[in-house]
């Protein structure tokens, strides 16, 4: 998805949640968009503005705005894409550099005005310790107070799924969604699966589901006579007696997912992924999917052809209209891609089937 187009999404919150109710007191819009290629309602009277760095540094910049409009601006959320720590990944190309510096000025620009406040919020930024000590050197250096917040749980988590591109498919053989049946290319991935590489600690933001930690558990169970570990106390319906047949919360997950990871620790930091033996080896056999099991690694790590990625793009589509994924409850579905001509191209193939 081309970096504009996430303006949609961000946008999308306020236009669920307040539509384009009228404000008391205000005669502007809530919110409004500006980018370099379109408008929606009135930037320059709007309580919320979702731009790009690139527009934000032109309107800062201007003479005319500097009484009127930059004067109200409060809060200024940039997105994880955005961060300085981010640098590294978007400097591809002329424009993506713009944009860093860009991101760069207009954050420490806010900094010097007293009626603003710039907040920084991401999902999904790597390191934030790394970011945030630069973060709070400008901020100190200013004189302002700075705060750091690391929420290390999701409210949902994120399931991740592999799709199996198949060679033989081709889109123009594509004929509609009447009576399409999907097929099983959607692969099921479990978080412990994808630690094989060899990976001698697990990553501290490595989450479980419910149903992961369970399916973790029973695997633990059928192969505990290679691992030799005690696990009794782990079997559910002793770990959870304090709850006594109330349902779980997500809280008490996170005690159980704790309670696994800690007893796997050991058994990480001693695993040899070229050992086809380890008793660890047992254990992420069989949490991975059959069918991505029979691929080869060369495969799996490998960019596949555009044409063959082109070919498979609606049958992947189809597959999660056909199984209530696409959009269920106004959940749009996002095709993510730092290449802005393949967008385009991806457009246009799917708007000619």
């Amino acid at each position: 998805m081309h970096a504009s187009a996430k303006l949609w999404q961000m946008v999308r919150v306020p236009f669920l949640t307040i539509g384009s109710a009228e404000l008391t007191g205000w005669s502007g819009s809530c919110w409004a968009i500006h980018t370099r290629d379109y408008r929606i309602h009135d930037p320059l009277h709007c309580q919320i503005l979702v731009t790009v760095p690139e527009i934000l540094v032109t309107m800062l910049l201007s003479p005319a705005m500097a009484r009127n409009w930059t004067s109200r601006i409060k809060w200024l959320a940039y997105d994880s894409d955005l961060t300085k720590t981010g640098v590294a990944h978007f400097l591809q190309d002329l424009s993506s550099l713009q944009r860093v510096l860009s991101c760069e000025f207009s954050l420490l620009y806010m900094t010097t005005l007293p009626t603003s406040s710039p907040r920084g919020l991401s999902a999904t930024v790597g390191s934030p310790e790394i970011f945030n000590t630069w973060l709070k050197s400008v901020q100190e250096a200013h004189g302002f107070k700075h705060t750091f917040v690391q929420h290390p749980y999701r409210y949902s988590h994120l399931r991740k799924f592999y799709y199996l591109l198949d060679e033989k498919r081709k889109a123009d053989s594509f004929t509609g969604l009447n009576g399409y049946r999907p097929t099983s290319s959607t692969r099921f991935l479990h978080p412990i699966s994808m630690m094989s590489f060899g990976t001698r600690s697990m990553p501290s933001d490595l989450a479980l589901e419910a149903q992961d930690t369970l399916t973790l558990y029973q695997a633990l169970v059928r192969h505990n006579r290679l691992l030799g570990l005690g696990i009794d106390a782990l079997e559910p319906q002793r770990f959870f007696a304090e709850s006594k047949g109330k349902l779980l919360t997500q809280k008490d997950i996170i005690r159980y997912e704790a309670a696994l990871k800690y007893v796997l620790s050991p058994i990480f930091a001693t695993f040899d992924p070229t050992d086809p033996s380890s008793p660890l080896r047992y254990i992420l056999n069989e949490l991975t999917d059959t069918m991505i099991a029979n691929v080869p690694a060369s495969s799996l790590n490998a960019t596949p052809l555009a044409q063959v990625f082109l070919d498979n793009l609606i049958y992947l589509i189809s597959d999660l209209h056909a199984n209530d994924s696409l959009v269920r409850h106004q959940q749009p579905c996002f095709r993510f891609t730092d290449n802005p001509p393949a967008c385009y191209l991806v457009f246009f193939r799917q708007n000619r089937l």
